[in-house]
């Protein structure tokens, strides 16, 4: 995405989002659309374009971009700043914007959907920093 509320307010050009919506047939875009997130109690109701996910980081992984691509490194600002949290044991990333996996606030399991996502993402964001250094 470029030129989005989200990029602007990131200091970025551009960036991965989390999932594209289906295309529209009028060519009107498409990435202002509330793109549900269905493992919340509650949907948070998000625009497509304000939803980023580690997933991008398997371009990386598979070859597909270089670790140090600007929209790699750009979308890896926004990760950062909406997904990372620190931890007794050091960082952990959500998976996604959003993210409803995980345990009850009081931090029993949960059957249906949990709080705000569980940090667990940090192999993804692992495998990355090793193929950035070569």
């Amino acid at each position: 995405m470029r030129n989005t509320a989200l990029a602007r307010a990131s200091g970025v050009s551009g960036y991965y989002v989390r999932t594209a919506p289906p295309p529209d047939p009028t060519g009107s875009s498409v990435f202002a659309r509330i793109l549900p997130i269905k493992n919340r109690a509650c949907d948070p109701r998000l625009a497509a374009e304000e939803q980023v996910a580690t997933d991008f980081l398997q371009l990386v992984r598979f070859g597909l971009r270089d670790p140090h691509d600007p929209l790699i490194v750009a979308t890896l600002d926004i990760v950062d700043h909406q997904l990372r949290v620190e931890t007794p044991n050091g960082a952990a990333w959500h998976r996604y914007t959003g993210d409803g996996y995980g345990e009850k606030p009081d931090g029993s399991p949960s059957m249906v959907s949990g709080r705000a996502g569980m940090a667990a993402s940090g192999g993804e964001r692992g495998h990355y920093v090793h193929l950035a250094r070569g």
